[in-house]
């Protein structure tokens, strides 16, 4: 069953790369409605609460739509009117909103999710990786449209705005997505996860952007379900998204 989701979110980021928008995000609406529904069926079921896998299912379909919900802002939020370097902070406060509502709704706590601390130095590690990742994904990434100030405040609003939504998305993927997946799939929520998280950049059209992505998602869903923490990761992807479409593009 996580495999026809899967499958299904794949075939709506390539519909969105190859054929339109529009495609892409109805396909993306339609996972979102299809998991709700089949969520707050299993919920009616009398059983279900009695069948560990039934109860993973249900959790898996209540994060699912905070993975499509990334795509739709990203396709369909009107924010041609506003500055670049506020779009992204309205980007992340829209999937921060979804992510506290779900964390609610299926009561996970933070230690749960992982965001704690925990052996300093290799948390520290990680957390930096995010810096020359940043730097290798400007160089295979596609010019970033220029921020229209490139003063200091503007570039560090920016660059904030930036890291949030790559920190969001992270708790969303690996924070929650894979934590669930995991509770079915066991080690394959890595790759699995990866492979949901990587397909965003089909439509730059870039085998070396993708392949990029996949390491990346790999990398950090690794390092997650090994040591169950997500603090690393979470700032690195921040840093990483920072430094590829702000920082290492102005700077170079």
């Amino acid at each position: 069953m996580l495999g026809t989701y899967g499958a299904t979110f794949v075939i709506a980021d390539i519909a969105t790369a190859h054929l339109n928008i529009i495609t892409g995000a109805l396909l993306h609406s339609i996972i979102i409605v299809t998991a709700v529904a089949h969520a707050m069926l299993l919920e009616e079921t009398r059983s279900w609460a009695e069948r560990r896998t039934d109860i993973s299912l249900m959790l898996f379909l209540v994060c699912l739509p905070l993975a499509d919900l990334t795509r739709l802002v990203a396709l369909g939020l009107p924010l041609e009117h506003l500055p670049i370097e506020a779009r992204p902070g309205i980007v992340a406060i829209i999937l921060a909103v979804g992510v506290v509502s779900t964390l609610r709704a299926i009561g996970i706590s933070r230690q749960e999710m992982g965001l704690w601390l925990a052996g300093a130095r290799p948390e520290v590690l990680m957390a930096m990786s995010g810096l020359p990742l940043g730097l290798l994904g400007s160089t295979l990434a596609s010019p970033s449209q220029p921020i229209q100030d490139r003063g200091s405040v503007a570039v560090l609003l920016w660059a904030v705005a930036v890291g949030c939504v790559g920190a969001v998305e992270e708790m969303i993927f690996r924070g929650l997505l894979q934590r669930v997946a995991a509770r079915v799939l066991g080690w394959i929520a890595v790759p699995f996860t990866a492979i949901l998280s990587s397909t965003a950049v089909l439509s730059e059209r870039s085998l070396s952007l993708v392949l990029y992505a996949v390491l990346v998602s790999l990398i950090f869903g690794a390092w997650v379900h090994r040591y169950h923490r997500i603090t690393g990761v979470l700032i690195a992807h921040s840093l990483m998204a920072a430094g590829m479409f702000v920082v290492w593009p102005v700077l170079l």
